[in-house]
């Protein structure tokens, strides 16, 4: 997935003014001063606090530089930055128009408990995604067009250890770990197989989206999270040489075309 959302026009990008000035009025009668706005686009949440709010001070950290690079905004923080490397700044609310998957879980995992968070849907399973893990406060009616017509304030909560939080703490870090999968399969029966644990979704209905190799299974199908056994055959299967690695009933790869063959 391109997390730069170069394809996408201005509007799906920005959070529009009166969006933002709905968020600072909530803001101010909650007596919350900072905001972290993750992945800014334009900042325009900063160009709004500069211009109409002068008592908020909005930190929009935005990886495309050409988006911010020519923002003169003395009072607030626009800072060109990588989210999977950056660690986020403490603010009192933090706002987050983000799909889920690693990205938005290194950001959550930065948050502590009773942080409060302004969410606008991205994608269409963001607020699912919330519910799991924080007590909704509030909701503030949008003027844009969105996958839900709300934005919701939540206070978070870290979420108990559980193989779900450890793929999900796992997912957005250089790791060569892999996951083992119990599958059946048609023409080998019972099998296992390893995907990568980087770049890994865990859905609230508890789904698991692997990207290398691309597949979606249950949760429950996961037996074991493992050190790899062979950091060459993963580093050829990142570059596509093939798809699956299988463990049992013995060691066979699959090529991109389906075809299997003996390790």
């Amino acid at each position: 997935m391109d997390l730069t959302y170069s394809d996408i026009s201005y509007e799906a990008l920005n959070t529009p003014v009166e969006d933002w000035r709905s968020l600072f009025n909530y803001m101010r009668e909650n007596q919350l001063k900072t905001l972290f706005d993750a992945g800014a686009g334009h900042a325009l949440s900063a160009q709004v606090a500069e211009a109409e709010f002068q008592d908020i001070k909005v930190y929009a950290y935005e990886i495309v530089s050409e988006r911010i690079k020519d923002l003169d905004l003395p009072n607030q923080v626009v800072k060109c930055s990588d989210l999977f490397k950056d660690e986020i700044p403490k603010c009192d609310i933090t706002f987050i128009y983000l799909p889920t998957g690693p990205l938005l879980e290194r950001v959550l995992s930065q948050l502590t408990s009773g942080s409060v968070i302004a969410a606008i849907e991205s994608h269409g399973d963001l607020f699912d995604r919330l519910d799991e893990s924080a007590k909704l406060l509030k909701t503030i009616k949008l003027s844009a067009k969105r996958h839900h017509p709300k934005m919701k304030i939540y206070r978070w909560t870290k979420a108990k250890k559980s193989l779900k939080t450890q793929l999900r703490d796992l997912s957005f870090t250089d790791t060569y770990e892999q996951i083992h999968i119990r599958e059946e399969d048609p023409i080998l029966g019972e099998t296992i197989w390893s995907a990568d644990i980087k770049g890994v979704t865990v859905t609230s209905d508890d789904y698991v989206e692997t990207l290398t190799p691309p597949r979606r299974f249950e949760l429950n199908k996961i037996l074991k999270i493992t050190p790899p056994e062979s950091i060459e055959l993963i580093e050829k299967r990142r570059h596509e040489q093939f798809r699956k690695i299988f463990i049992k009933p013995y060691g066979i790869i699959e090529d991109k075309f389906g075809q299997r063959h003996f390790l």
